[in-house]
Parts: C-alpha cells; structure tokens; sequence
C-alpha cells in the first residue's frame, strides 16, 4: 500500500487527527485539511531501513478564486513524535 492510498482508505484500526483550516483573504478561499496518523507498522515491514518514521500526513487544499476551484493534496512522512494537526500545519507551511 502507498501511504497515498492509506489515506483513501484508512485500515479500521487507524485513529487519524483531522484538522480543517479555513482563510478567506485577497478574493480567495482556502481550506485546508490535514490529516495525521501514527499508524506506520505496516510501512516499517515494506521499508525496514525506514524505521524513524512515525507519523504519515495528507495536506488537503482547496481553493476558490471567483468560480475558479482547484484541489491539491500533498503527502509527506515524518520522523517527529508529535501526531498534532495544528502543530504539523503550521510546521508543513512554514517549511
């Protein structure tokens, strides 16, 4: 499974964080969704060399300019501890 498809269909098991942020500014909407899971054990038996890996993140957007709405998502892997979807956010824009 590529961690692109976990996020299509999450195992049963799976607890994601789920965060939704909305801006509204210059004529634009932007939300952004972002969900974060900690659910990797199956990624460690694919990639054994890949065992600091704790957490698989999906970064929703969309935006609506006028009638014009366009859909991105952006996958990432992370070897940080923390499963907080704000914090993730907030690290994932600045980056």
């Amino acid at each position: 499974m590529a961690h692109s498809a976990w996020f299509q269909e999450p195992p049963g098991r799976a607890n994601p964080a789920i965060l939704e942020h909305c801006d509204k500014d210059h004529g634009r909407l932007e939300v952004r969704k972002i969900i974060v899971t900690g659910d990797v054990d199956w990624l460690h038996q694919r990639h054994p060399r890949w065992k600091s890996i704790r957490s698989m993140i999906c970064v929703e957007a969309t935006r609506q300019i006028g009638q014009k709405i366009s859909t991105e998502r952006c996958y990432y892997i992370s070897s940080s501890t923390t499963n907080a979807a704000e914090k993730l956010l907030v690290t994932i824009r600045a980056h």
